[in-house]
């Protein structure tokens, strides 16, 4: 098992949570932090001052590895 570390901005934006987890692979841990943001969107999306959410995995020294990102974009579309 290998130790990675989960960097989490929420929909409130208040700072990055870290959280450490052992996981079998890099394959795991992305499989791991994709279902984690999935349930946190479940939970409400980002308001219009932060626009995203994201879970960022990191390895055990603590350097980024990948970030799943969850933006939301408004688009107008000829509203006037």
């Amino acid at each position: 098992m290998a130790l990675f570390y989960f960097r989490v901005l929420d929909k409130d934006g208040g700072g990055a949570s870290e959280s450490a987890h052992e996981f079998a692979s890099l394959a795991d841990a992305k499989a791991e932090a994709r279902r984690a943001l999935g349930e946190m969107a479940a939970d409400g999306l980002p308001g219009e001052a932060l626009n995203m959410m994201s879970v960022e995995v990191l390895d055990a020294q603590k350097q980024s590895l990948i970030e799943v990102r969850l933006l939301i974009e408004e688009l107008p579309k000829g509203l006037s």
